[in-house]
């Protein structure tokens, strides 16, 4: 039987951070945030479907290093299946996504290593803590221990570190989520509803990181209802 050996990595990195001891860690620092290499993402006629479905169809754009896009339209319109699509978690029916770097072609499984994904349900393990959660998360985007006060801090959850996730609020997990998206240190950024659950503060706490990331020639494509306070490109589906 095939074994998938990132699945056996990430169920033999739960079970060590599950039985890991609680410590105290340091106060974060700033970030470093030393620019990215330019990236530029072209979509060409994308259609998907789902069960025969037709979820989306002749759906093109292109985006480049240090540009936001605000994909908007209705429940159901097809936002979250667009971007698993951009990952490749999903299979498109019709048309093609494609990277570049420097006029060059980036092959597709070099460019999904480059993205972070924030998903309706963050990624986040109930039963770990705050701190456990991104130490986990360390060992699976080979990132070092030395980050997490950094990102701790960046979200604005200082103090939660040893609160188990299945106690947190609904919007304490969501910026717990988006911790996992600064840990990982990616160019391209994916991210479904990122202010969801989140008061008016934490909107723009998570607008000023998103113009941080594209400050520094990071991309990002955010699935949203909201209004986002930031420099962006519009897109509507549906």
């Amino acid at each position: 039987m095939f074994r998938n050996p990132y699945a056996d990595h990430a169920a033999s990195m739960l079970a060590k951070h599950d039985r890991a001891p609680e410590r105290q860690i340091e106060s974060g620092k700033p970030l470093k945030q030393t620019p990215f290499e330019i990236i530029r993402l072209e979509c060409a006629e994308l259609a998907c479907a789902r069960g025969g479905v037709p979820v989306i169809a002749g759906v093109s754009f292109d985006l480049s290093s240090g540009e936001a896009m605000a994909i908007f339209g209705t429940n159901g319109a097809g936002k979250s299946t667009l971007l698993g699509a951009i990952s490749g978690r999903i299979p498109l029916s019709e048309g093609a996504v494609s990277w570049h770097a420097e006029n060059q072609a980036i092959a597709q499984i070099e460019a999904r290593s480059q993205i972070a994904m924030l998903s309706h349900d963050g990624a986040i393990k109930a039963g770990l803590s705050v701190e456990q959660n991104l130490n986990f998360w360390c060992g699976i985007y080979a990132k070092p221990k030395s980050r997490i006060p950094s990102v701790i801090a960046a979200v604005k959850i200082t103090g939660l570190e040893h609160r188990r996730a299945a106690t947190l609020s609904a919007g304490q997990l969501r910026r717990l989520s988006f911790a996992r998206i600064l840990l990982a240190n990616r160019p391209i950024w994916l991210l479904d509803e990122p202010t969801a659950s989140i008061d008016d503060d934490g909107r723009a706490d998570i607008s000023a990181l998103i113009s941080e990331h594209t400050a520094r020639n990071g991309l990002a494509l955010i699935a949203t209802h909201e209004r986002l306070d930031i420099a962006h490109r519009s897109l509507r589906i549906g």
